[in-house]
């Protein structure tokens, strides 16, 4: 970003923010084996910030939430409580592809079976009501 010669930000008009983004287009088609190293470097070089970043652009575009939102969601799989951490692949974002309301989050295996049963609820109790059927009940203490 420029500054003024005091050292703030300069505001740019929205004008001279696509005459910007024009030549930064051309200049990238002009040279884009150098644009494309220069990313590579980058990214090996800021693989936190880069990771960081990626996760914040995904959460925004695709679920409309902000970083603090999604982090209130928590760490853990709301069904089967697996928690998310270090060295451990994060949660998925579970929502309702109807509406694109944000439900919690999963784990793999959770929002793969959901997924399996495309969010179904009479196929879940029928799943379940089999389970009951051919291993009996079981209770809260005996799956913990």
């Amino acid at each position: 970003m420029s500054t003024t010669s005091k050292g703030k930000p300069r505001q740019l008009t929205d004008e001279q923010r696509a005459k910007m983004r024009a030549q930064n287009r051309y200049w990238h088609r002009r040279n884009r084996e150098r644009s494309r190293e220069r990313h590579r470097v980058w990214l090996r070089d800021n693989a936190e910030r880069a990771k960081q970043k990626d996760l914040e652009w995904r959460v925004r575009t695709l679920y409309g939430l902000s970083i603090q939102q999604y982090r209130s969601l928590g760490w853990t799989c709301f069904i089967c409580g697996n928690v998310s951490g270090a060295g451990r692949r994060r949660l998925h974002i579970d929502h309702d592809h109807a509406t694109g309301h944000v439900r919690g989050l999963l784990c793999s295996n959770c929002n793969t079976a959901l997924g399996g049963f495309r969010d179904n609820q009479y196929l879940l109790k029928r799943a379940l009501e089999y389970l009951v059927r051919c291993q009996g009940a079981e209770t809260d203490e005996e799956v913990a």
